[in-house]
């Protein structure tokens, strides 16, 4: 397996996965946002990559985890929209999310 899509399945997901989970955002408008992005990027991973040494079901797993953390964190959260620190905390990961337009298969290339 190449380092670089070691990295791509299973260090980054697993590295957003805690971030969302540790990361303690006291507001849920911050968390929620930080929680799509996310969700953005697990998808688009998981739609374009090939799955040949992480085992098939190892989006599904990481589908599972991102509800499971998601539900949890925002029961605990309390409402509201966030300080202007915490926007810019998020602001990497929604520039990041941002950077997906479409999947690749269906704009007429196809993955290597």
């Amino acid at each position: 397996m190449p380092p670089l899509l070691f990295v791509f399945q299973i260090v980054l997901p697993l590295g957003l996965l805690a971030w969302l989970t540790i990361d303690w955002t006291p507001v849920r408008a911050v968390y929620a946002v930080r929680a799509v992005a996310t969700a953005v990027i697990l998808v688009t991973i998981a739609l374009v990559a090939p799955w040949a040494m992480p085992p098939w079901w190892t989006p599904y797993l990481y589908g599972a985890v991102l509800v499971a953390t998601v539900v949890l964190g925002l029961s605990s959260r309390p409402r509201g929209i966030g300080s202007l620190w915490q926007w810019i905390a998020s602001a990497p990961l929604m520039a990041l999310a941002g950077t997906v337009r479409q999947n690749p298969l269906e704009a007429g290339s196809t993955p290597p």
